[in-house]
């Protein structure tokens, strides 16, 4: 009975040992690199309506107005599709290019892909403090994530 609960013991012991090692190995073979898990947004930042900056022009059309092929004759191809935003590879000047896409906004798109390393889907962008569903509702056919 003895021998039973030492050898239990030496068992229990022996598994807990190689676990323990086991997760050190695993632990330095990570990347070493740090990172955040955001498990909640303030909710301040998702209310809060998107203000033009008076650094902005607030006069200017938001909207472009483009030929219809029966007026010109013919359509461009630019006219046709318009360009997409890779935002794997964009400067904060042309994120700001997209709608409800400020400086800040840019440069926090930017900072976030120098971190965690390239956006996987567009749909990833809600990971980048202060781009909510209304944005990214409203520049999804803008932006792609080529590499």
């Amino acid at each position: 009975m003895k021998q039973i609960k030492l050898t239990t013991v030496l068992i229990a012991m022996v598994v807990l040992f190689a676990g323990f090692c086991l997760g050190v190995m695993v632990g330095k073979n990570g990347s070493g690199e740090e990172f955040r898990i955001i498990t909640e947004r303030k909710t301040a930042q998702l209310q809060a309506p998107t203000q033009p900056t008076s650094e902005e022009d607030t006069t200017a059309p938001t909207s472009q107005v483009i030929q219809t092929e029966k007026e010109s004759g013919q359509t461009t191809e630019a006219e046709a599709e318009p360009t997409l935003i890779n935002i794997n590879t964009a400067t904060v000047e042309e994120l700001m290019k997209l709608p409800r896409i400020g400086p800040t906004l840019a440069q926090r798109i930017v900072e976030y892909r120098e971190y965690f390393g390239p956006f996987e889907s567009t749909k990833e962008l809600d990971m980048v403090e202060g781009i909510g569903e209304k944005t990214i509702e409203d520049i999804i056919d803008l932006i792609t994530v080529e590499e």
